[in-house]
């Protein structure tokens, strides 16, 4: 049971369909399948793939690869996308584009190298993001700081095909909140990914190692805590061509003070692709304390989701 005394059990509860897609905390309760009712925790695969989607992040602001041209977002993407998930807004903010102006702040550090690594002779060595009233496209506004703090080793100093560069990094996000329209809130209170990859010179890396720790806690308009949830674990997130996206695997443990369970998550080549805020493919298996486990699928099209085998609406848009 919740704290408040609202059942959780995916047999139990009210069946609730999705108010709709682009709700960022959607209401409390439990989703149901188009044809029978079919109890489910709407939230199953959500803390899990919340913290790979800023995961994905990280690298824009721990590498100068990512401003090179040829890496940037075709004119097609970016007019498939918006910025008004925080996650993208943060990433649209390293490629460039004007966000919320006057309502952050960047502060960068560099350091110098002997190879142009994709910024000339210089490297990031740290970058502090503070948003203030971040007003996002859609209506939803982003509060709080993100510092990520880099190092880069070069295999040599020839300057070529052959010479390679070892990125790794520590990404902290502090008090970081994403309020939607409808005032219910995502918060990020203290969340810290450490993160490392190799890639030659000219060259995008293909895969990040990353292992994360923190706390995500989600609020209904009303301010009431739906869940409050600390995590830890490993995830490899294998970039897709192009800005395309990325596939994430791996385990989160995860325990949530407001049901007062404890749970395992772990993927399989779950996918998201740009254009679309769910997983496109892939699975997430979410073991539970109290036995209501699950399996989650997604795709082949957008929105396309099932819980252990039974086709549901989907609640979460981030």
């Amino acid at each position: 049971m919740h704290a408040n005394g609202r059942s959780i059990g995916s047999r139990m509860g009210s069946c609730i369909r999705a108010a709709g897609v682009f709700a960022a905390v959607a209401v409390a309760g439990h989703g149901c399948s188009d044809d029978d009712p079919y109890y489910y925790d709407p939230y199953g695969y959500y803390d899990y793939y919340y913290p790979a989607s800023y995961a994905y992040v990280d690298p824009y602001y721990s590498d100068y690869y990512y401003g090179y041209p040829t890496y940037l977002l075709s004119v097609r993407l970016k007019a498939a996308l918006s910025n008004a998930l925080p996650a993208t807004a943060l990433r649209d903010l390293a490629l460039g584009e004007g966000i919320c102006p006057g309502q952050v702040t960047i502060t960068p550090e560099r350091a110098t190298v002997a190879c142009d690594t994709g910024g000339g002779g210089s490297v990031p060595a740290s970058t502090i993001l503070q948003f203030n009233g971040c007003d996002l496209s859609g209506g939803g506004k982003l509060d709080g700081s993100l510092k990520v703090d880099a190092s880069q080793t070069l295999s040599d100093t020839n300057c070529d095909t052959g010479t390679s560069i070892d990125v790794s990094y520590t990404s902290t996000t502090t008090n970081l909140v994403y309020t939607a329209p409808n005032g219910s809130r995502i918060e990020l209170p203290l969340l810290t990914r450490k993160g490392s990859y190799t890639r030659r010179l000219g060259s995008p890396p293909s895969t990040l190692t990353v292992s994360s720790e923190g706390r995500i806690e989600r609020y209904d308009e009303k301010g009431e805590a739906l869940a409050k949830t600390r995590f830890t674990g490993a995830q490899m997130l294998t970039l897709l061509p192009a800005n395309a996206g990325f596939r994430v695997d791996g385990t989160l443990m995860l325990e949530d003070s407001v049901s007062e369970r404890s749970s395992v998550g772990n993927s399989a080549s779950l996918t998201r692709t740009e254009g679309c805020c769910y997983p496109t493919a892939g699975s997430i298996d979410v073991a539970r304390s109290d036995g209501d486990d699950e399996n989650w699928s997604f795709g082949p099209n957008c929105g396309d989701i099932s819980v252990n085998g039974h086709h549901v609406t989907p609640k979460e848009c981030f």
